[in-house]
């Protein structure tokens, strides 16, 4: 890293954090090659479990299945945005 143009050291508490988000990451991408493949959910409509978005019945429009995600169209301020979400995130 570096401040100023002078290097300096990465804090350790910074340095570990970012090791251990790499390491849950590269982790679920392990686990998901022995998922099997995503029904075909392209075109339903789904509803969201948890979070800014809960209760709301999105149409998934594309799956990421080596992410074990799905995107899908969201009323946001007028206008269908795209978002992907996680598998566990939506029911079917």
């Amino acid at each position: 890293m570096c401040d100023g143009g002078q290097p300096y050291l990465m804090p350790p508490a910074l340095m570990e954090r970012l090791m251990l988000a790499a390491l849950e990451r590269e982790r679920k991408q392990e686990d998901s090659e022995n998922l099997p493949p995503l029904p075909d959910l392209v075109g339903k409509r789904v509803t969201i479990r948890s979070g800014p978005f809960a209760e709301f019945a999105v149409t998934v429009r594309r799956l990421l299945s080596k992410r074990r995600q799905v995107v899908v169209e969201i009323p946001i301020f007028g206008a269908m945005k795209e978002v992907p979400l996680d598998v566990d995130l939506i029911h079917l």
